[in-house]
C-alpha cells in the first residue's frame, strides 16, 4: 500500500513531465509580445501540441504547465510568426 502512494506520489510532484512542466511554467516568463516564433522556440522548446484558431490566422503553441492538463500555457503567433498573446494558467 504504502509503495502505491509512493509510486502515485513520485508521478505527480517528480515525474519527467512534471519537471517539463515546472521548467515551461519559469520559461515562460522570459516570452513577451513582438518575440517570433523562434525565439519562442529557443526559450520554451517544441510545444506539447500546436491548434490553429477557428477564426482567425496565425496558431497558438500549447505548453504544458504543471501536472493537472488544465494548467497550460499558450502561446499566440499571429500571421507574421509573432508573438501577440501569451496566457499563463496559474
Amino acid at each position: 500500500m504504502l509503495l502505491g502512494f509512493l509510486s502515485v506520489y513520485w508521478i505527480f510532484s517528480t515525474g519527467p513531465e512534471v519537471r517539463q512542466a515546472q521548467q515551461n511554467a519559469l520559461n515562460v516568463r522570459r516570452v513577451a509580445i513582438g518575440m517570433d516564433r523562434r525565439q519562442v522556440l529557443r526559450i520554451m522548446g517544441n510545444p506539447q501540441r500546436i491548434e490553429a484558431p477557428l477564426q482567425r490566422t496565425g496558431l497558438t503553441y500549447v505548453y504544458a504547465a504543471s501536472s493537472l492538463s488544465s494548467h497550460e500555457i499558450a502561446v499566440v503567433l499571429g500571421p507574421d510568426n509573432v508573438v501577440t498573446a501569451v496566457y499563463r494558467s496559474e
